[in-house]
């Protein structure tokens, strides 16, 4: 653990960074006021393999992979690994509350908004990031799980990371997360499917795991994104069904 002068109090923080080697690795900072315990829990969270529920049914399975390791085996540039949080306690100014932004090749995760939404811990990405890349990221926040198997039994905690950083003091408002995509943004790289799916709008929520998109269709029609949000549940209800729905063809 190193307090370089640059850190503020309060601040946890977790950023990727190139050895001697060349090789990526994540080093933890923590401000005054942090505990040693703090950093030793966030370091097993993103560094070490841990156990989850599921292991309850599939004992003879190992461990998961670690959070880093699945950040190398889709692609992910360790090195632009950033990761920030304050403790209540110092008083951080809170940003301002903003619509969720996109950025090409970037996952990115922040206390923000989606359109017609209440604020709240999101993530949002673009090609070529995926949704399972969110998925996997809002899972470290928001599923819990365990370094030790026989700790599942005897744990009644139901969070992830987030909400042990709550119940140890952090505001999750001042949450920041990003990491850079290796991949190369250049669309003719895509499939005809991937084309599809980097059109809409997407943002992921905690408190509102469904998939928001804009339509389109109307973006088809109009030669412009529709100003409305659509949502695709996991019914399979197709594209035209939620078009209808949201332009009053359909109860």
């Amino acid at each position: 653990m190193t307090t370089p002068s640059a850190l503020l109090p309060g601040e946890l923080r977790m950023r990727g960074v190139l050895d001697r080697a060349g090789r990526p690795e994540l080093l933890c900072q923590a401000g005054e006021g942090i505990s040693a315990t703090t950093v030793e829990l966030i370091r097993t969270y993103f560094i070490e393999r841990r156990f989850n529920h599921t292991h309850l049914v599939e004992r003879d399975k190992g461990p998961e992979a670690s959070f880093l390791e699945m950040l190398q085996s889709r692609k992910y540039d360790i090195a632009s690994l950033r990761f920030r949080i304050f403790l209540k306690s110092a008083q951080r100014a809170i940003p301002r509350v903003r619509l969720i932004t996109l950025r090409p090749g970037v996952l990115v995760c922040r206390w923000a908004r989606v359109q017609h939404d209440s604020p709240d811990v999101c993530s949002a990405w673009q090609w070529p990031c995926r949704k399972a890349d969110s998925n996997m990221l809002m899972r470290l926040l928001s599923s819990p799980s365990f370094a030790r198997m026989d700790q599942i039994l005897s744990s009644s905690r139901w969070g992830g990371l987030l909400d042990e950083l709550v119940d140890a003091g952090f505001d999750k408002r001042t949450l920041r997360f990003e990491v850079r995509s290796l991949k190369p943004v250049d669309a003719k790289d895509r499939t005809p499917s991937q084309q599809k799916a980097a059109v809409p709008y997407v943002v992921d929520s905690t408190a509102m795991p469904r998939l928001k998109r804009r339509c389109p269709i109307c973006a088809a029609q109009a030669g412009a994104p529709c100003s409305e949000p659509i949502v695709d549940d996991d019914e399979g209800r197709c594209a035209e069904w939620a078009h209808q729905v949201h332009t009053g063809r359909l109860a």
